[in-house]
């Protein structure tokens, strides 16, 4: 019998490994909450249950992993409080929200009761750079998780219509360090994700592609072009892009590098 080497870490990718394959596996008869804002034309060929061209790495699993950790661990500390404290009641967490008109489905984090008021919580765990770079730049909401929030808010008020508040909880993965912010269904936010919505079911109802996000986009903070986080970390980028991920990502740089000579050129000639 051939002795293999024991360990963990192999243990802890194989496991990952795993349960990956059986969540890709699961049937998708709906557009999830927890994609919104993300590639169009990736999620479409996620509820068609193709085979992704640019699955995680093992080190993207154990991410994702960290991130569930950090989230159970929220929710116990939620839990304990709430049997502690008088005025703080937990109504759920990780319960199942849908909307059928809109092929819509996801699971929301957290809805709590302080008194009077309930406040629907989701936790959205990053690395501690991300975390004090988003502080120190005066970074609120990403548009994608407002989105995210944004539409768990619109399934909610269905059976909650006193919710009326939602609060996006970043934690920092290194030292728990939380940011709390408040995001509120505005008439532009929903308009928004009624919008991104309305545009993957009309693909699906015509079976035609929805159309690419564009390849690099502004950083409003660096104030330079980069390549865009919807195409560079979509599982089925090189689907989406008809060519392999080295040739669609070099153009992208290319691309990004291009408009940055030009916002160069632009800043030498304001000051002459």
């Amino acid at each position: 019998m051939k002795r293999e080497l024991f360990s963990v870490q192999k243990l802890v990718n194989d496991y990952l490994t795993e349960q990956y394959q059986k969540t890709r596996h699961e049937k998708k008869d709906f557009w999830r909450v927890s994609d919104m804002g993300k590639c169009l034309r990736g999620r479409y060929y996620k509820r068609l249950e193709i085979e992704p061209t640019n699955p995680p790495d093992e080190r993207a699993l154990r991410k994702f992993e960290a991130g569930n950790i950090f989230h159970w661990w929220l929710q116990r500390r939620i839990r304990y409080a709430a049997s502690e404290m008088a005025n703080v009641k937990v109504i759920g967490m990780e319960k199942e929200v849908r909307d059928d008109k809109l092929n819509v489905v996801g699971h929301y984090d957290a809805l709590i009761q302080i008194g009077r008021m309930k406040i629907l919580y989701d936790f959205k765990t990053v690395h501690s750079n991300a975390f004090h770079y988003r502080d120190q730049n005066k970074i609120l909401t990403q548009k994608h998780h407002a989105l995210q929030i944004g539409l768990y808010l619109m399934l909610l008020k269905k059976e909650h219509p006193d919710l009326s508040e939602a609060r996006l909880l970043y934690i920092s993965k290194d030292d728990l360090s939380v940011a709390e912010l408040k995001v509120l269904l505005t008439p532009v936010l929903k308009k928004e994700i009624l919008q991104e919505l309305r545009i993957l079911n009309q693909a699906w109802s015509r079976q035609t592609l929805p159309p690419l996000p564009p390849l690099i986009m502004k950083d409003p903070v660096k104030n330079r072009w980069v390549i865009n986080w919807q195409a560079e970390y979509c599982t089925y980028h090189d689907l989406c892009m008809g060519q392999p991920r080295e040739v669609w990502l070099k153009k992208a740089q290319e691309l990004a590098e291009e408009k940055n000579k030009g916002l160069k050129s632009k800043k030498r000639k304001s000051k002459t």
